[in-house]
């Protein structure tokens, strides 16, 4: 995943998996969100990009995530970025 924040590559595809279980399209939950192009969901769900903390917490509320969820994966994936910055290939054993 060369290229991909390691932040996000859990927390974007978790959301794209509640979105359609939802059954709501990218171009949907984009309108919602205020963003004129479904793009920036698709990068999202990609980890390709971040949402501003009140839209990320907006599209849990728009697609059924609970805070706990967005804030659990958000939380351990800042801790194992910043723990493989800190030491880096020293963490295999805390997965």
């Amino acid at each position: 995943m060369a290229g991909i924040k390691k932040e996000l590559r859990v927390l974007g595809p978790e959301c794209k998996k509640y979105r359609q279980l939802a059954d709501l399209s990218q171009r949907e939950v984009a309108r919602r969100l205020g963003y004129e192009s479904a793009q920036i969901i698709s990068n999202f769900e990609r980890g390709l990009c971040g949402l501003p903390p009140k839209n990320l917490f907006e599209y849990g509320r728009i697609c059924g995530i609970p805070e706990s969820v967005i804030l659990g994966i958000s939380l351990s994936e800042f801790l194992y970025s910043m723990a493989e910055e800190l030491s880096p290939g020293s963490i295999k054993g805390l997965c």
